[in-house]
């Protein structure tokens, strides 16, 4: 039995690069199948919102940029000049009185003068930027040291806050036989007393003066109601030119 020949060093070696070959080109093909296959569904419809979304933005702005942008200052001046032309009207019925020592002077309805010093009655204070506050003023032949009021507009009943006989904004004076008591609302507020006149002038107004021991009535007058709502009115005004 004859031996078999050895194989050739230089074939085996061929056939090992031509398996080397063969398998690079097969990874570069499954490379090139996976970049350039078709996305699937999901992906399209992922991209296709994505290019939607875009769009739409890219047409907001578009609408943003043709909407025109309100010119505010000149909306606030024609509003400011509008309300001096009816504060010039108003005014005529008020005094305006301020010394060196204020920084803001205070209207006063021309009602609220010498007819109504003596009498008890209601009376409003406007501050030249529109602050208000409301008076109590009791008048007669003795006293009754009232700290507060109660107010019946129709059928709403209201009361103010209480200002002691030691406050300094509840005042006591006298003349002979004849005695004054101030009392002013302007550090309290009125619980609403002002507004609901100034709403409600064709209604009747009862005041009620509450003393230590006594107690006095009074009705407002259609002056004195009419005062309290331009007093009001006034305040409005002058806030809406001083805000």
């Amino acid at each position: 039995m004859k031996n078999s020949k050895p194989r050739p060093k230089n074939l085996i070696s061929s056939s090992v690069i031509t398996v080397i070959v063969i398998s690079l080109a097969v990874c570069i093909l499954l490379i090139v199948r996976s970049i350039y296959a078709p996305s699937s569904p999901t992906d399209s419809a992922t991209e296709i919102s994505r290019v939607e979304s875009a769009n739409n933005d890219a047409a907001l702005i578009d609408t943003n940029a043709s909407i025109k942008v309100p010119n505010i200052t000149a909306e606030r001046a024609a509003e400011r000049a509008f309300y001096k032309k009816k504060f010039a009207k108003m005014a005529k019925n008020f005094t305006f009185a301020k010394d060196d020592f204020q920084d803001k002077g205070w209207y006063t309805h021309k009602n609220f003068g010498k007819k109504a010093a003596r009498r008890k009655t209601l009376k409003a204070h406007v501050r030249e930027d529109g602050f208000i506050y409301l008076e109590s003023q009791f008048y007669g032949n003795d006293w009754i040291f009232h700290n507060h009021i109660k107010v019946k507009v129709g059928s709403l009943y209201l009361s103010s806050p209480k200002i002691e006989s030691y406050n300094k904004n509840n005042k006591q004076q006298y003349e002979g036989d004849t005695f004054w008591e101030n009392v002013y609302y302007r550090e309290t507020g009125d619980n609403g007393i002002i507004q609901a006149i100034a709403d409600s002038t064709s209604k009747p107004v009862k005041v009620r003066f509450e003393g230590r021991k006594f107690n006095r009535d009074i009705v407002l007058t259609a002056e004195e109601k009419q005062s309290i709502k331009d007093s009001y009115e006034l305040s409005v005004v002058l806030k809406k030119i001083n805000p």
